[in-house]
């Protein structure tokens, strides 16, 4: 569970960057952010107070958690996209 609750972190951030950009500017773009910031928040507080146990399996556990949730939200952006400042055609 706690795993699932790091990569649940995660997967909040990766929705609330994604589903931004798709609604146009307003009103209800500023209250989808604050909405979703807020369970970002809830979600980060939550997990902190598992750390907070001192346990270190569960310290383990979060963090495991946080990076499968970063490589599983983020793997096209890593993997498929190119180098930041490369184009294509030039020598760098």
């Amino acid at each position: 569970g706690t795993i699932a609750f790091g990569a649940c972190l995660e997967g909040v951030i990766h929705a609330r960057r994604r589903v931004l950009v798709s609604i146009p500017p307003g009103w209800s773009r500023l209250a989808a952010s604050a909405g979703l910031y807020g369970l970002q928040l809830t979600i980060g507080y939550l997990v902190m107070l598992v750390v907070m146990t001192y346990s270190g399996p569960l310290f383990l556990c979060v963090i495991l958690g946080l990076m499968i949730g970063h490589a599983s939200f983020n793997y096209k952006a890593l993997v498929y996209q190119k180098r930041v400042g490369e184009h294509e055609g030039k020598d760098q």
